[in-house]
């Protein structure tokens, strides 16, 4: 099948018998009112036409989204993950286009059955609840892979109230608030916050002090337990403690366990192990985690699409010279992150010693990369970071790259300027002339938090796959998100080049080598040093070019390692 493209534009009007004009290929054209919208969207797709267009007068976001339109995309999208969102009114233009993508099917195909088919709300196992993003989408994505091959149905977060990313959504989310629904499309149609809730007014009645099933509607903890929930009958954490233990994934499996396997395992399929494309079967493979992470993760619902776009809109504003650049791929993406992965628990604990890179040595390295895609000075690229230094840094490498600050960038602290209870032992050689009350006030060190911070990170997100290259650390789980985010939009394409700074790579830094005839690697360390804080960051041979620029943390990374290192070898000759 070719590529297939539903154009929709409305006709006139924000209330519900506002006209949409729908058409696929060569077939005719139908006008169904927005109560209708779903089911023209749903029978433009069955019918597999190459294209699906409607036209007519364009239509404000906001006349979209009241006329409910908005809402019923969103119900067309829930089950179908082979379509994805290149236009709508949020974006500007009146346009609703949604594209096919075959890549995609495969999935698609399985996640309906699953998800949405006969029996799949007999037994379901919830992800636990939100808290930071990488640490808890990566665990979305083992999770919800493990749950699956096991014949489960993957249960999305019951609530969102105590969520960082969700606060003051009262507002946004309106009768959505609390709840996963209006921040995110659903994984499933079952009723199990429902169910949660029943059980839990059941137990309180009873005067149950032991009532596990409100640990799923209480405060956000990405590492609470999971929930398995069967049928309307049960629910358990899925804990030692409890008495449903021993039908919890991972620990049993519903699928292949004897004495027989459950009715429902008939619906799990080669399409969640993708066994034909991955011979060493290992179930936690990039594709497959990439795969997935378009499922439960990048599938955000009307409310925060339109607040993505509107951040979206406003970064081209401040930078009209990426677009273009972006349309061709030609730009590179570097993620820096330094934050708490240079505070002394993390640089211990987590051996993070490779973040203490600055914004010239990541320009460095996006060189060759740019070279490969053929772009050319002052080359284009986006940065994201949670240390405002590094934005602030973007004119001294004005000459050889135009960085622009995606969304999330924006508001950024200096990484100087951090608050008593984040030192660490290891800080930037100081920058004359800071004077962090000045500039940052009583919320000197502070996460921006709240919905508006989720939107400007999904933009960035947007903004970042449009890349053909991207340099990051791989070491954080953030940057994983971001990884798996850029391979599932952009399908066909590929997944980008790659370099990574720490001992992780992504899945393409092998290939990208090869292409520019070079090795990579971190360098040697004293066992001593290197188990106490890791490597430093990976150079290559030939080495990347260098670009000029202020370097406070490389500088004090070398002032206080060097000496570590010099005793530590003294110790290991003489011992």
């Amino acid at each position: 099948m070719g590529s297939l493209i539903v154009l929709l534009l409305a006709l006139a009007g924000a209330d519900a018998s506002q006209q949409w004009r729908v058409s696929g290929g060569d077939g005719p054209q139908e006008t169904v009112r927005v109560d209708g919208l779903e089911a023209a969207l749903a029978a433009a797709a069955a019918a597999r036409a190459e294209t699906i267009v409607a036209v007519a007068p364009s239509a404000s976001g906001d006349a979209y989204a009241a006329s409910g339109a908005a809402a019923a995309v969103d119900r067309f999208l829930t089950t179908r993950l082979e379509y994805a969102l290149a236009r709508e009114p949020f974006d500007g233009g009146g346009a609703v286009e949604l594209r096919y993508e075959a890549s995609a099917a495969e999935l698609a195909a399985a996640w309906r059955r699953h998800q949405f088919g006969p029996g799949s709300c007999d037994a379901v196992v919830t992800t636990g609840q939100l808290a930071s993003l990488g640490a808890t989408v990566g665990k979305y994505g083992h999770v919800g892979l493990d749950a699956l091959r096991r014949g489960y149905t993957i249960q999305h977060p019951l609530t969102i109230d105590k969520w960082y990313m969700a606060q003051g959504s009262d507002g946004f989310c309106g009768d959505e608030r609390g709840r996963f629904e209006c921040l995110f499309l659903p994984w499933n149609r079952c009723p199990t916050r429902a169910t949660v809730e029943r059980l839990d007014g059941e137990a309180a009645r009873r005067g149950d002090a032991k009532r596990p099933t409100a640990t799923m509607l209480g405060p956000s903890n990405a590492y609470s337990g999971r929930f398995a929930v069967f049928g309307s009958a049960a629910a358990s954490l899925c804990d030692k403690s409890t008495p449903l233990f021993a039908r919890c994934p991972p620990h049993s499996s519903l699928c292949g366990d004897p004495p027989a396997p459950a009715p429902r395992c008939a619906n799990v399929t080669r399409a969640f192990d993708l066994r034909e494309a991955e011979p060493d079967e290992r179930w936690d493979s990039e594709r497959r985690l990439t795969l997935l992470h378009r499922a439960l993760w990048d599938r955000p619902a009307w409310r925060l699409r339109n607040a993505t776009a509107a951040e979206e809109r406003a970064f081209y504003d401040r930078a009209p010279s990426f677009r273009a650049a972006a349309a061709a791929g030609r730009c590179a993406f570097v993620h820096i992150r330094h934050g708490d992965k240079l505070y002394d628990r993390w640089l211990r604990i987590h051996k993070t010693r490779s973040f203490a890179v600055d914004l010239p040595q990541y320009v460095s390295e996006a060189l060759p990369l740019l070279g490969l895609l053929g772009s050319e000075r002052p080359h284009e690229v986006l940065l994201m970071s949670d240390d405002g230094d590094m934005v602030a840094d973007a004119a001294a490498v004005a000459g050889v790259a135009r960085i622009h600050a995606a969304p999330a960038s924006l508001g950024a602290v200096s990484s100087h300027c951090r608050k008593s209870d984040q030192r660490s032992l290891l800080r930037p050689a100081p920058r004359p002339g800071l004077r962090c009350s000045e500039k940052l006030g009583a919320n000197s060190g502070d996460w921006k938090r709240g919905v508006g911070e989720l939107a400007r990170i999904l933009a960035s997100l947007r903004l970042a796959a449009k890349c053909d290259a991207v340099v990051h650390n791989y070491e954080s789980s953030f940057v994983h998100v971001l990884w798996r985010d850029a391979c599932s939009r952009r399908g066909p394409r590929g997944c980008q080049l790659s370099f990574s700074f720490g001992s992780q790579e992504a899945s393409t830094a092998a290939a990208t080598n090869a292409k520019l005839g070079r090795t990579c690697a971190q360098p040697a360390t004293p066992e001593a040093v290197r188990k106490e804080y890791g490597t430093g960051r990976r150079t290559c041979d030939p080495p990347s070019p260098p670009v000029p620029g202020p370097t406070f943390w490389s500088d004090a990374a070398e002032a206080f390692f060097r000496p570590l290192e010099a005793r530590a070898r003294e110790q290991e000759a003489g011992g």
